[in-house]
């Protein structure tokens, strides 16, 4: 359906059970009617709900109801807002009151932010679903006050606390010097107590500064606060008999008491021999000079974790010490505990079996270096890699030259795998080929060539011409011109053509049997030629009896063709002399057609059919018909014809004397107002808000109206009247009524007077009371000097407009407020 408007709704809050609960949600009622009158009344109605800034540009809270059932509603609604599917801020804590909170800055819809005043107002946008597309209610509506429940929101918490995290300052007492407010739990009170600690009540440590306390301590330490004693351990007694410098305490199975750290069973007192220690109890040990030798460390005695990194430097293993067995195989040593090794002969064999020999070690060797898979020579990270073919029948050894060769050579084998330099050929001269014999010849190697023969026969000397060929005579190729009398038979070779025919209206004839030619005379029967009747002769011409020859377009002559009365039509136009009849003999039907297609139809009957084939009608079209516009007069000739008003935009019918408008509305002329139940003006027509238009695009306006309600610019716009908010009232036009009017001239509102609206039958003005008495307010410029005076029993009173307009009203009709608009 086309939805008109809506034609009421409200949105207030929903009440809460408690003064201080924050309601959920809003309520949104109206109305929602068609064009057509009739109530929006299907199931599955959807309300998208948006709260933004006052200015409408930022989205702060945005959601959808739930589907609802309108049937048999009369088009009334009444939906919740807050209820609803959320779909902005994405966030579960936010809520619709969250969006009236002009306290912090607020995150818009799209990007960017709102940061609201003190009193900052919303708006309230709204879309509903109505089963065919999303409908927007135009315009957004001011929610002119933040509802009580909102503010109520705002006392549940004070920053993140609730309620409960605070007490009443009536509720705690006002304590003396030297007390402390305790509170009382589980009463929930408190009291002022003088403070006291017993021993007792201590325990653990005590840090800071305890003036004040006046017990004594009790269990592993006692005394006062100035005289604290350290009794026990852990609970086991201490006693401080014996103790003396270097003394420790011992447990000794009863209690704790001074002792020398040594005699014990298993203590260490001294380290003698190999390994010596110095000091008690801390001892300093030293493994002696020559203590470890073969026999003093056995086989897999120390492990990897037995002698710690750094531990064993290069003085500490002597020289020979180290054999191949005590070192066992496999032995992981890192790279960092093998000094370098840079005495000749100390790495030979098989010693480097894996890995790299790094640094820039040359590798000094008078025998082979033998690697299984390659050689790699290093620049930097690139290399050079040198790697034997995949299979090798035989050993293959090669020699280098002892010289480093010039530039430009390259190493070349001699076939005994001595390799030497070599200067490769740069380039070849035409000297360097020896000259060419046989078909082919020539005089200074591959320069100077000459085709002297094909397939061994000689090629004749003679300079060719344009056009002429070479020809074989058996012995050689001459340069001839090819004739007819050059073709030979493919079965015998003989010529094929005759030398020459005698005689003219000769023709070749081919023999099937000596698959040659030979010259006879042309002679065809009339029999031969069908269609040509029992004429001897039949020759081409335009005479009775002729053939027809065929132009160059492979199409018969349109002189050839009989045009006029009984003749036929000829592409390009005909000249007839005479009337003609083109269509059919019969019952049938006559189509004309384009693309293959009858587009025409001329039906037996005389009906004819735009794109219909079986037209009903006199005339009979599939589609839309133009009719153009025409400045011809109605008369009689033309009695019956339509046209099209091109500037009324109407059809118009001659009756034989007036072209009248056919059907739908009478014409509205330029320049008339209606009003109209919508908000805006339909096609064709403009608002009377008193805008400035132009002259030559709303020509006919301007015609009617001129510059009667404002001159525009002065030369190509004039104004429309301005009729927002003003009744209209009907010109006086000279009948006395409403005298010295002019027409578009204005007429302010019947002022009324009152007081101050105290007494017990007074009438107020004052803005306040605006909607309960209905009176508009003045314009005071409207309204220059005026006063009123009031009496009573006492004094007379005297109020000017500007001083009390409290005291002065407009009076109005009833009303109902329709928008003016104006025809173009």
């Amino acid at each position: 359906m086309n939805i008109l408007n809506v034609l009421f709704y409200s949105c207030t809050l929903l009440m809460g059970a408690l003064a201080w609960a924050t309601p959920g949600s809003l309520t949104y009622q109206g109305r929602i009617k068609g064009l057509d009158g009739a109530p929006l009344e299907i199931n599955g109605v959807q309300f998208e709900f948006s709260i933004t800034n006052p200015t409408g540009t930022c989205i702060i809270y945005r959601e959808k109801s739930n589907s609802i059932d309108m049937r048999n509603s009369g088009g009334v609604f009444d939906v919740p807002i807050g209820t609803g599917s959320q779909d902005f801020p994405i966030s579960t804590t936010f809520k619709l009151l969250d969006a009236f909170d002009n306290s912090k800055s607020l995150d818009c819809e799209g990007g960017g932010t709102y940061s609201p005043v003190i009193d900052d107002k919303r708006l309230l946008r709204v879309q509903f679903f109505d089963g065919s597309g999303w409908k927007l209610i135009s315009p957004d509506s001011e929610i002119r006050s933040v509802p009580y429940a909102g503010h109520a929101k705002t006392a549940q918490k004070l920053g993140t606390n609730v309620a409960s995290d605070f007490v009443l300052k009536s509720n705690i007492p006002l304590c003396a010097a030297g007390t402390y407010l305790r509170h009382i739990a589980p009463a929930g009170t408190f009291e002022c107590t003088t403070p006291s600690i017993s021993g007792g009540n201590v325990s653990g440590n005590i840090s800071g500064n305890a003036v004040g306390f006046t017990g004594a301590l009790t269990g592993d330490v006692s005394g006062t606060q100035s005289a604290t004693s350290v009794d026990r351990i852990k609970g086991v007694s201490v006693v401080m008999t014996g103790i003396d410098t270097g003394k420790v305490l011992k447990y000794n199975g009863s209690q704790w008491a001074p002792a020398d750290d040594l005699g014990t069973t298993g203590a260490l007192t001294g380290l003698t021999g190999d390994v010596s220690s110095t000091g008690a109890p801390t001892a300093t040990v030293t493994i002696n000079n020559s203590a470890v030798s073969t026999g003093k460390i056995a086989d897999a005695a120390v492990t990897t974790v037995k002698i710690a990194d750094g531990s064993v430097t290069s003085a500490k293993v002597a020289d020979g010490t180290l054999v191949d067995a005590d070192i066992a195989d496999g032995a992981a040593i890192v790279d960092s505990k093998l000094a370098t090794i840079s005495t000749a002969g100390k790495v030979s064999g098989g010693a480097v079996t894996s890995g790299t020999i790094g640094g820039s070690t040359v590798i000094n060797t008078s025998g082979l270096i033998q690697t299984s898979n390659g050689v790699r020579l290093y620049q930097g990270s690139k290399f050079v890699e040198l790697k034997p073919p995949a299979s090798l029948s035989a050993d293959l050894s090669f020699s280098l030259p002892n010289t480093a060769g010039g530039a430009g050579q390259v190493l070349t084998n001699t076939g005994s795998g001595v390799l030497g330099w070599t200067t490769p050929m740069t380039s070849i001269s035409a000297s360097d080929v020896p000259n060419l014999a046989g078909d082919v010849t020539s005089n200074g190697g591959t320069s100077g060539t000459k085709v002297e023969k094909i397939q061994g026969f000689p090629v004749s000397t003679s300079t060719p011409l344009n056009g002429q060929t070479m020809v074989s005579n058996g012995s050689q190729w001459s340069i001839q011109y090819f004739g007819f009398g050059q073709l030979r038979s493919t079965l015998t070779g003989n010529l094929q053509m005759p030398g020459s025919c005698a005689s003219a209206d000769k023709t070749l004839t081919w023999s099937a049997i000596t698959d040659t030619f030979s010259c006879t005379n042309i002679s065809i029967a009339n029999t031969q030629v069908s269609g040509l009747g029992s004429a001897a002769t039949k020759n081409f011409g335009t005479s009775a009896g002729h053939l027809v020859e065929l132009d160059a377009g492979a199409r018969v002559p349109a002189s050839l063709i009989p045009q006029g009365a009984g003749g036929f039509l000829v592409d390009g136009g005909n000249s007839t002399g005479a009337a003609i009849n083109v269509g059919t003999n019969d019952a049938n039907a006559l189509f004309l057609e384009t693309a293959n297609t009858a587009r025409m139809t001329i039906a037996s009957d005389g009906n004819v059919g735009i794109g219909v084939t079986n037209p009903q009608a006199k005339l009979d079209v599939a589609g839309e018909i133009k009719v153009g516009n025409s400045a011809a007069a109605c008369d009689a000739s033309k009695e019956g014809q339509l046209r099209y008003n091109a500037s009324a935009k109407y059809m118009e019918f001659c009756n034989g004397s007036t072209w009248g408008q056919v059907g739908g509305t009478p014409a509205i002329p330029s320049g008339a107002v209606q009003t109209f139940a919508q908000g805006a003006c339909p096609t064709g027509w403009l608002k009377a808000n008193g805008q400035s238009v132009s002259r030559t695009t709303y020509a006919s306006l301007f015609a009617a109206i001129g510059t009667t309600y404002g001159t525009g610019d002065g030369s190509s716009t004039f104004n429309l009247p301005e009729l927002r908010g003003e009744f209209i009232r009907g010109w006086d036009d000279g009948r006395g009524v409403d005298t010295g009017r002019t027409l578009g001239s204005k007429q302010k509102g019947s002022l009324a007077v009152g007081d101050d609206g105290n007494g017990a039958n007074s009438l107020s003005f004052a803005t306040s009371f605006a909607t309960q008495y209905q009176h508009d307010t003045p314009v005071a410029a409207d309204y220059p000097g005026t006063a009123a005076s009031s009496a009573n029993a006492e004094n007379v009173n005297y109020y000017t407009f500007a001083g009390a307009s409290a005291y002065f009203g407009v009076v109005r009709p009833r009303n109902v407020a329709l928008l003016y608009c104006i025809k173009e």
